[in-house]
Parts: C-alpha cells; sequence; structure tokens
C-alpha cells in the first residue's frame, strides 16, 4: 500500500470516530445558551432537555465517571495521533510505526464508542420519551468530524 492510500485510509478512519466522539463531547461542552429556546430561559442541555431534580441527579451521577473515562482515553488518543502525524512527515516515515500508532488509536476509539454507547444508554434510563426524543435529535444535528477534514482540503 503506497503512502498517500495510507495517509488517506487514516484520516477517513480518525474522520469517523472523531464524529461519533465530537458528538457526545459537544454535547458534554456545549456553552449556556446553545439551547435556549424562544422566550426560555433554558441553557445547557440537561435545561433544554427538562431534567426533574431527581433526573438531574441520575445524569449527573451517571456523567461524572463517564467524563473521567472519555477524557483519558481522549489524551491517550491524541498521544498516539501527534506521534503517528509526526512519523507521516517525517524525514523517512516507519509504515509500521504509523500503522502500530493508528491501531492503538483505533483500539482506543473502540473503546471510546463503547463507553459513548453506555452513557448514552444510562441517559436514556434517566429519560421520559419526550426527552429521549429531543437528545436524539441533538445527537442528529451534530455534524460528522469529516466535515473538519473536507474544509481543511477545500480551503
Amino acid at each position: 500500500m503506497n503512502r498517500t492510500v495510507l495517509k488517506l485510509a487514516l484520516l477517513v478512519s480518525l474522520a469517523i470516530n472523531l464524529g461519533v466522539l465530537g458528538a457526545v463531547a459537544w454535547r458534554q461542552l456545549v456553552p449556556v445558551g446553545q439551547f435556549a429556546d424562544q422566550g426560555s430561559a433554558q441553557g445547557s442541555l440537561p435545561e433544554h432537555l427538562g431534567l426533574d431534580d431527581r433526573q438531574l441527579g441520575r445524569w449527573r451521577e451517571a456523567e461524572r465517571a463517564f467524563l473521567a473515562g472519555l477524557a483519558e482515553s481522549s489524551s491517550a488518543i491524541a498521544g498516539h495521533r501527534e506521534r503517528m502525524i509526526r512519523e507521516i512527515f517525517s524525514q523517512a516515515p516507519d509504515l509500521v510505526a504509523i500503522e502500530s500508532e493508528r491501531a492503538s488509536i483505533a483500539r482506543l476509539q473502540e473503546s471510546q464508542q463503547r463507553l459513548v454507547i453506555e452513557q448514552l444508554l444510562a441517559e436514556r434510563s434517566v429519560l421520559d420519551p419526550g426527552q429521549r426524543a429531543k437528545l436524539a435529535e441533538v445527537l442528529l444535528s451534530q455534524p460528522a468530524a469529516s466535515a473538519t477534514f473536507e474544509r481543511l482540503h477545500r480551503e
């Protein structure tokens, strides 16, 4: 496999996996006011979903471990990503080293995806049907990470 194809495959793989993670991370880090309905003072995602006090307590409890795990694996992915990119653009790229970093990223991203799914299922169990529909709409409205890579190559 030549280097151009390998680079493209790596970028596509990263884009797909980062799309899922980006949607979840965005949902967790959304600025206050992002979900403000017309005439409403709602600002955070829990407020947008209309969580009551009991739901909010369960939501926050589930969120703590999730965010810690997400931050830990994101940090590990960032390290592998940096090493991979530096190797790709080094004087004499080592395809074995690049593949090793890619495989490490893929394993970590798969683990993150499982973590995200577990979190979404935990959140789902807290929500009523209307709130579930609202959360699904928010998640589906998020752009895929591949849009970022496409924009880099169009500008």
